[in-house]
């Protein structure tokens, strides 16, 4: 996609938000260019209310840690890191709660390791 096509839709996205009087801060919002290519070719000039955005390599959207190269790694590295430490309050929790209370917080984390279970971490 080209510069030009980005602030294009950039601008009718902003049109949007006025219209329907929604809120955008202007320091939280970043650009990221997608590519499966190990180094970017082409770098992207997109401008937002007349300032340019920063372009950045990785983004967290909606709980979703997203780079550039389009791999999983970095969203793995954080979601496991969240499970090591339910599984650290587990086996604290053992000593003070019924078994039926632990088998309740152990099948959450279960359930949400399972959703992620088929991206295929792979350490480097």
């Amino acid at each position: 996609m080209t510069t030009e096509k980005v602030n294009i839709t950039i601008q009718l996205i902003t049109e949007w938000f006025q219209i329907n009087r929604c809120v955008s801060n202007k320091n939280k919002i970043f650009g990221i260019n997608f590519s499966l290519a190990k180094t970017l070719t082409n770098t992207l000039n997109i401008i937002l209310d007349n300032r340019n955005l920063t372009l950045t390599d990785s983004i967290k959207f909606l709980g979703i840690h997203l780079v550039s190269n389009v791999s999983w790694t970095s969203h793995m590295e954080k979601l496991l890191k969240k499970l090591s430490i339910a599984c650290y309050m587990i086996r604290n929790l053992y000593y003070y709660l019924n078994l039926d209370s632990l088998f309740c917080i152990l099948s959450v984390i279960v359930a949400i390791w399972d959703t992620f279970l088929g991206l295929q971490y792979k350490s480097t």
